[in-house]
């Protein structure tokens, strides 16, 4: 069973995402800061990261450069609805960095699911 690690300071999302990646069999954990996330990365054995790009202590662009570094088999799939910048440049800034997967807030909650399959088979 593939573990996910899902990061977003938005909880309601958070717990959303959490329930239906649950009832399509992925083990999930979550966070709502990118401090939150590396310490769990640091105890458990984590598949993919699901991070939302606009966090409260760091921005998720930090976090997937300090996995990518630390934990180089860990899948990153980032996700942003836009902020101040929009989320264009946030999310092509992400596949410059080679994450695995980008969303662009509001999505399908079967489309994550999609992609994660694609990014973990």
């Amino acid at each position: 069973m593939p573990r996910i690690l899902v990061v977003d300071d938005a909880k309601e999302l958070l717990h959303l995402i959490e329930r239906y990646l649950t009832e399509k069999g992925f083990s999930v954990l979550t966070s709502t800061t990118a401090d939150g996330a590396l310490k769990i990365l640091r105890r458990e054995k984590i598949d993919l990261v699901l991070t939302d790009i606009i966090l409260p202590d760091r921005e998720g662009i930090d976090l997937i450069t300090e996995i990518s570094k630390v934990y180089p088999k860990v899948k990153t799939v980032v996700m942003t609805g836009g902020g101040a910048v929009g989320s264009s440049t946030y999310l092509e800034t992400a596949r410059l960095m080679g994450v695995d997967g980008t969303l662009k807030k509001p999505f399908a909650l079967g489309v994550l699911v999609r992609l994660m399959e694609k990014i973990l088979l």
